[in-house]
């Protein structure tokens, strides 16, 4: 949790559930996460927990179907056994919607990990809407690409190019199908702790 999700949580007098943090430190040391602290599946694995065991770190008072409002991971005006969908409801965690249409709120990197762009569609981390990507040879932004997923922004040209393989010389993570650059392009995994990457 960062102090930018803490600050506004506590400020709109939301209720801290410690049950809620113990149960998800006790879940992370059932499955040793420790001893693979540098692998990004670690580090996002309280991320990644099913829908039936999501509890809420600050909680509200609104019920199935009210309006609400997300503050960080877990952190909403929904009531402790619900959470903030990315349509600004209170659901069930397990009938949350996850698939949002074009123009609808996407990268909310604090919100459940199932919600998506619907098929067709990427997020444009800019503007954090959901849009029809850039196509391939079109040119793209290095800071805020949207090139679709098969698809990098390649620095050297400034177009979304094709992601290239492993081994594959290149400038920028983005323009991996592995995701890390090093160079060239290398396996996603294992992470060493002091790479790029991080």
């Amino acid at each position: 949790m960062t102090d930018g999700w803490l600050g506004p949580a506590r400020a709109a007098g939301l209720t801290y559930a410690k049950s809620c943090i113990d149960g998800l430190l006790e879940r992370a040391q059932e499955f040793d996460i420790a001893s693979d602290a540098c692998s990004p599946d670690a580090s996002d694995f309280l991320f990644w927990l099913p829908c039936e065991d999501e509890c809420q770190i600050y909680f509200g008072t609104a019920t199935i179907g009210e309006q609400c409002e997300r503050f960080g991971r877990r952190m909403s005006t929904c009531a402790a056994d619900l959470a903030c969908g990315f349509d600004d409801i209170c659901h069930a965690p397990c009938d949350l919607p996850q698939v949002i249409p074009e123009g609808g709120p996407c990268g909310y990197a604090v919100g459940l990990v199932q919600e998506h762009c619907s098929d067709g569609l990427v997020c444009d981390e800019a503007t954090a809407t959901c849009v029809v990507p850039t196509s391939t040879g079109a040119p793209c932004n290095p800071a805020a690409p949207v090139c679709g997923p098969a698809d990098g922004c390649r620095s050297a040209m400034m177009t979304c190019e094709p992601r290239r393989a492993l081994g594959a010389g290149c400038g920028a993570h983005d323009e991996c199908i592995s995701g890390v650059c090093d160079g060239q392009c290398k396996p996603p995994d294992p992470f060493p702790c002091g790479h790029q990457y991080f």
